[in-house]
């Protein structure tokens, strides 16, 4: 049991989330991942879609992690590749390989906003390229200027602060606005799932 009642009110925050968090959890374990890092990605989750695999945003966001765009296509065809159903673990998975070798090219992962390649750019036209080049000069300005592939896999899996680790997993991979980034209610889901599993002993 816990040694306070501090982590049982705690993980209330899930709701009836809770078994699918620690279910989640688990699987990221089995992959490699450790405590603070399970938890932050767990907790993360949360926030993109309230662990529910079937969530669809108003831009089109899909699964548990809310992927989009150029991410969504690389699962699908993850998925193809290997012969698996679209399901959370699943999904899940993908995202742990994915971090081991994803680059960041930021003209393609802007443009694929618009659904253009780099070598479409020179054929759009001239109010779409200064569209385009307008908002990259926002972008590259950004919060996700701070974070790349590079760093991530140099420090997250060795982090031991569960908030670092939620800030650098939400920024290079997850890439909200600021509008949806919600990052206090990141860190509470995160805290509260990583002090379940090191005090419930």
């Amino acid at each position: 049991g816990y040694p306070n009642d501090l982590y049982s009110e705690d993980i209330k925050i899930y709701g009836d989330r809770f078994e699918l968090a620690k279910k989640y959890y688990s699987k990221l374990r089995s992959l490699g991942a450790g405590d603070v890092q399970a938890a932050a990605m767990v907790g993360s989750f949360m926030q993109e879609s309230w662990l529910d695999h079937d969530a669809v945003s108003s831009k089109g966001a899909k699964g548990i992690a809310q992927l989009l765009g150029d991410k969504y296509d690389k699962y699908q065809s993850w998925l193809k590749k290997n012969k698996k159903s679209d399901t959370a673990e699943n999904q899940i998975e993908w995202i742990w390989d994915y971090m081991a070798t994803a680059k960041d090219d930021w003209h393609d992962y802007y443009l694929s906003l618009y659904g253009k390649s780099l070598k479409d750019f020179d054929d759009l036209s001239g109010d779409s390229k200064s569209k385009a080049i307008s908002d990259w000069n926002k972008m590259k300005d950004s919060k996700y200027a701070e974070y790349n592939y590079d760093a991530f896999r140099d420090t997250f899996y060795d982090l031991g602060d569960v908030k670092d680790a939620v800030d650098m997993f939400t920024w290079t991979f997850e890439r909200p606005g600021d509008m949806e980034a919600n990052m206090d209610n990141r860190y509470a889901y995160a805290e509260s799932l990583l002090n379940y599993f090191r005090y419930d002993k």
